[in-house]
């Protein structure tokens, strides 16, 4: 293999894939990348056993394949400025590397030994990718982190009535957002479980405008899109297996459209959760006619209200405010329209095609 680029299109392509790469394993080809010329387009993938990420753009060269140790080329490839990069295969099927003034010689595996995650085929919808990235950003943070149920540790995608769906809960909040698909699922079943870590690798990689591609197959599903500069993005992951739970039965449509400034209120619970100093304190939320008044008392005392419209009942709640405050980080919404039907009364927020729900925490 012999080839020629630039060398920022080649970092960035290394610096998408070598996200995926784990820093240790027993097997020493996944801490390799997979650089491939072929078609005059030039692959690189990376994997951790079960997933894979590959970003391929245009080089001149001549065909060819080698595995290459990942931190060090990484390592080497963000020292780079804007010259021309020239790699040619070695006989132990590395990789030299030259630009003007500089050579670096990589070692190689045999590529046969890089573990490959096999391309799912199944039912298949696109959707854009700014949409598809909002549904994603305004869900993962309500995923449970730590639970012994590990559907609960993802995103959930599935199809109802022509949309598609993303959900996430951790048992004590639930966050949906739905979304219209550019070109609708082969199959209107479709349905998988998006893991954290992959749904935050999305997020980082599809910064484009282009449509992307979703094929589900039995056990994995991949995520295809076009990238700047004619080149391709491909992420590929395996599925959590299991059924994840009927949150259907835990919608709430407002009974009340109550509202209050977005921008307000989380500057506020940003404030409380100082104050109160635990990840996972509490304070007291106080609904009076046209205020709604925060208190903490710790170590510190903490009391702040805020104008809103409330239609309720007074009454007191005890809220984590950190479990608000990171829904309201993602609303792209000015004003918050909410409704709380009582002391012990899930926290229900809405907006454009978004929906949160808060539980509260006991009060004794």
């Amino acid at each position: 293999m012999k080839f020629k680029t630039i060398a920022k299109e080649f970092q960035k392509a290394l610096g998408v894939v070598e996200g995926i790469i784990p820093a240790r394993t027993p097997l020493p080809a996944a801490t390799h990348v997979l650089v491939e010329l072929k078609d005059g387009l030039l692959t690189l993938s990376g994997s951790d056993l079960n997933n894979q990420v590959q970003y391929s753009f245009p080089a001149e060269g001549e065909d060819g394949v080698a595995l290459v140790p990942a931190r060090k080329l990484l390592g080497f490839a963000k020292t780079l400025q804007g010259q021309e990069l020239q790699a040619e295969s070695t006989p132990d099927k590395g990789l030299t590397f030259t630009t003007e003034n500089i050579e670096l010689a990589l070692p190689g595996l045999p590529p046969d030994d890089f573990p490959r995650v096999p391309s799912p085929t199944g039912a298949t919808f696109k959707v854009d990718q700014t949409t598809f990235c909002r549904a994603l950003r305004m869900t993962v943070f309500a995923a449970a982190v730590e639970d012994d149920r590990h559907v609960l540790r993802g995103c959930y995608l599935h199809f109802a009535e022509g949309h598609g769906r993303v959900v996430a809960t951790d048992s004590r909040r639930l966050a949906l957002v739905q979304f219209a698909p550019t070109a609708e699922p082969s199959d209107p079943n479709a349905q998988f479980i998006i893991p954290s870590a992959i749904a935050k690798l999305l997020l980082t990689h599809l910064t484009g405008e282009s449509e992307v591609t979703c094929a589900a197959g039995e056990k994995q599903v991949s995520f295809e899109c076009a990238t700047p500069g004619n080149g391709r993005y491909r992420l590929i992951f395996s599925k959590l297996e299991g059924n994840y739970p009927n949150y259907s039965r835990f919608i709430q449509p407002l009974q009340r459209e109550n509202t209050i400034s977005r921008e307000a209120l989380l500057q506020a619970l940003k404030r409380a959760s100082a104050a109160v100093e635990e990840k996972e304190g509490t304070v007291d939320l106080q609904f009076e006619e046209r205020r709604l008044v925060i208190k903490a008392q710790t170590t510190c005392k903490f009391h702040e209200a805020l104008e809103m419209d409330y239609k309720g009942s007074p009454f007191t709640t005890v809220f984590a405010p950190k479990y608000i405050s990171e829904a309201l980080e993602e609303s792209p919404d000015d004003e918050v329209k909410f409704d709380l039907q009582g002391p012990q009364a899930p926290l229900v927020m809405q907006g454009h095609n978004f929906m949160y729900l808060a539980m509260p925490r006991r009060i004794n």
